[in-house]
C-alpha cells in the first residue's frame, strides 16, 4: 500500500493532531517555571497557525489537491510576521483587559463572538479586578441597546458554579439578539479564550486552568482576517459540540 496518498488526502487531520500535542505541551509549559518554555511571542505564533488549521480542517478546500496546498500556503505567508498584517498589541493586567474589552465593546455596532471557559463564575473574579462585574454587566445588555445587534457567547461547564452561572445567564437574555450555548470542558486543560469585536477587533486570553487573573495573558490583534479565522476555525469549532439554552 503507498502510503503517500493517504497522507495527502489527510494532511490536516495529521497537522491537526501534532499541533494540538505541541500547543497543548508548550502552552502547559509557559505557565511552569521550566527552562524550555517558550516566549510569548512564540506562543502567540503558535496558536495562530493551530487556529489555522483548525480552519482547514473544518472549511474543506474545493478543488484539486495543488489548490489546496497552494491555498493553505497563502494562509500561511499571511500568518508568519503578523505585525505585516495586524496590530498586535500585549495588554499588561487584569484591569486593563477589562478597561480594554468595555472600550471595544462600547465601540462595536454588529456582532461580538464570546467564550467564557473557565472554573469560576464572575462574581468571584470581582476580588482579583474591580471592572470584571462590570465588562459581564455591560456584555449581556448590549445587544439590546441597538437594532440589528447580536451577541454569540460559549460558556464552558466544569462543575456546578459553572452551570448554574450559564442556566442564570439563559433566564436573563434576549432569545432574540443574543445566542448562548454551553460546552463541556474538564476544568484541568489549558484554555483560550477569545473576543471578536465586529469582525474586526480581537482579544486572545490565555489563562492557566485554576490560576487567577494575575497569571492571564492577553493580545489584542487588529485585523479583519485574523478576527474572522477565529470565529471561523475557533469559536464555531467549540460550537459545534455546544449545548444552546434551549436544550437545557
Amino acid at each position: 500500500m503507498n502510503i503517500l496518498p493517504f497522507l495527502f488526502d489527510h494532511w490536516h487531520e495529521i497537522a491537526y493532531v501534532v499541533l494540538f500535542l505541541i500547543a497543548i505541551g508548550n502552552y502547559v509549559l509557559h505557565f511552569l517555571d521550566h527552562k524550555s518554555k517558550l516566549s510569548t511571542e512564540s506562543l502567540l505564533m503558535l496558536v495562530l497557525f493551530f487556529v489555522v488549521v483548525i480552519a482547514t480542517r473544518m472549511e474543506g478546500f474545493r478543488g484539486d489537491q495543488s489548490a489546496k496546498v497552494d491555498e493553505l500556503s497563502a494562509q500561511i505567508r499571511n500568518m508568519e510576521s503578523p505585525s505585516g498584517f495586524a496590530r498586535v498589541e500585549k495588554i499588561a493586567n487584569a484591569d486593563q483587559m477589562f478597561s480594554a474589552l468595555i472600550g471595544s465593546l462600547n465601540k462595536a455596532q454588529t456582532q461580538i463572538h464570546v467564550t467564557s471557559i473557565r472554573n469560576e463564575p464572575p462574581v468571584l473574579l470581582d476580588k482579583q479586578s474591580g471592572l470584571a462585574s462590570e465588562w459581564y454587566s455591560q456584555l449581556r445588555q448590549w445587544p439590546n441597546k441597538k437594532p440589528g445587534r447580536v451577541l454569540y457567547r460559549l460558556i464552558g461547564i466544569p462543575n456546578k458554579a459553572m452551570n448554574q452561572w450559564f442556566h442564570d445567564e439563559c433566564t436573563k437574555r434576549s432569545r432574540d439578539n443574543y445566542t448562548l450555548a454551553s460546552v463541556d470542558w474538564d476544568g484541568k486543560s489549558p484554555t483560550i479564550n477569545i473576543v471578536v469585536f465586529d469582525h474586526q477587533e480581537s482579544y486572545l486570553i490565555f489563562s492557566p486552568p485554576n490560576g487567577p487573573l494575575a497569571e492571564t495573558e492577553v493580545y489584542r490583534v487588529t485585523d479583519p482576517s485574523f478576527a474572522d479565522l477565529l470565529i471561523r476555525g475557533y469559536f464555531e469549532y467549540l460550537n459545534r459540540t455546544s449545548s444552546p439554552c434551549s436544550d437545557q
